[in-house]
């Protein structure tokens, strides 16, 4: 419903059908995906934050190539993306986490937590941190809908 363009973060699946799925899915939402198969995503990002666009990212990704940021998960050490605490700490922009649960068939709630850079600057570490307690709280809250499709530890 916005009037600005969401970009969202997003790597091929290696599954075909999954890949034309989210492919309709993401042309019906008009999205713009960057690959992150690709390089120079980065700075579009950044150029996307500036121009006061929408970025999603998927929180709970397996960093590629394990460049990520430790942090505790469901009680254990585990990789997180690090570019939503850059974004942040870099630009100085806010981030919103958000979690679909539903409550009866064909009904959801949407759960939100925002976050934003206070006077003291927390690391990259910290926020990310943050980000996944956020996660954590949802699933412990709502364990039954919580899927994960690949072994992470």
């Amino acid at each position: 419903h916005s009037k600005k363009t969401l970009y969202a973060l997003a790597k091929t699946s290696r599954y075909k059908a999954t890949q034309i799925l989210l492919q309709n899915l993401r042309e019906k939402l008009k999205m713009q995906v960057l690959w992150t198969s690709g390089t120079g995503y980065f700075k579009t990002m950044l150029k996307a934050l500036s121009g006061g666009h929408w970025l999603a990212f998927v929180m709970d990704q397996k960093p590629l190539h394990k460049n990520g940021i430790s942090v505790s998960f469901l009680g254990q050490d585990t990789l997180f993306v690090k570019g939503p605490a850059q974004m942040m700490m870099r630009g100085g922009h806010p981030a919103l986490a958000l979690f679909c649960v539903r409550v009866k068939p064909f009904e959801y709630r949407i759960i939100t937590q925002s976050f934003l850079i206070e006077a003291v600057v927390l690391s990259e570490a910290a926020l990310t941190q943050e980000f996944a307690k956020a996660i954590d709280d949802v699933i412990y809250a709502f364990p039954d809908q919580w899927l994960w499709e690949y072994s992470r530890w």
